[in-house]
């Protein structure tokens, strides 16, 4: 077995031992494994690539701290954990600019601006919906809207590399962006309203989904931004 192969296996086994662990332990136990799931993370893009990604190492570093603050205690360290994962997500559309300053705006039709704006509108209600439900626990409410708003451009971003892009991995950034979504809102839920035990390992499959799929992405993501791929 080669030094790749065993790298994306130990990527892959870390990871659904966090999912374990979720199920049976604390958020505490989690806060520690998850760190090597990010370093594998990287191993694996730099195995394919052969590149160092600045922007891919401050990402996943907002993604260890944030978590493993979350793990000690989200109201108590609710503005650290809020701060980084501000930087996580944009950071993460930053990894996206490659795809995303191919945008063509003038191209888009109206109907596809109609569609965007109406998943923007029920994003926007969703996690305004989400805020409400929690309002009275809210430490920093001026962070929380700005990590709101960071979130929001992310899956965005996200989903529009998915609806303008044909290239046959398009799918995969539907599915990020999909997975990203449920984990930003049903993490907040779980820590602050509901604290089900399922619901805190649907969240870390979740991730983990969206994680494996993202390093993918960007590993290919020179294929992907062909400008014969785009439709807009």
């Amino acid at each position: 077995m080669t030094f790749s192969s065993i790298l994306k296996y130990s990527f892959l086994a870390v990871g659904f031992l966090s999912l374990a662990i979720s199920s049976l332990f604390s958020n505490i136990e989690i806060g520690f494994i998850k760190p090597l799931f990010y370093v594998l993370f990287y191993g694996v893009y730099w195995q394919a690539t052969r590149k160092i990604n600045v922007l891919l190492i401050i990402f996943l570093c907002c993604g260890i701290i944030a978590e493993f603050f979350t793990a000690l205690g989200y109201q108590e360290n609710f503005e650290i954990i809020t701060t980084f994962y501000i930087f996580y997500y944009l950071v993460g559309t930053l990894l996206l600019y490659p795809v995303l300053k191919r945008m063509h705006f003038e191209n888009l039709k109206s109907s596809d601006l109609t569609i965007a704006f109406l998943i923007l509108i029920f994003l926007t209600y969703i996690l305004i919906s989400v805020i409400l439900m929690s309002l009275d626990l809210i430490v920093n409410f001026s962070l929380l809207i700005l990590n709101a708003i960071c979130f929001l451009y992310f899956i965005a971003s996200c989903f529009y590399v998915a609806g303008f892009n044909k290239h046959s991995k398009n799918l995969y950034m539907f599915l990020v962006g999909i997975c990203y979504l449920f984990v930003g809102i049903c993490s907040y839920l779980n820590e602050l309203i509901f604290q089900l035990p399922i619901l805190s390992v649907l969240v870390n499959l979740s991730e983990i989904v969206a994680q494996i799929i993202f390093v993918y992405f960007l590993i290919h993501i020179k294929d992907i931004i062909k400008p014969k791929e785009w439709l807009v």
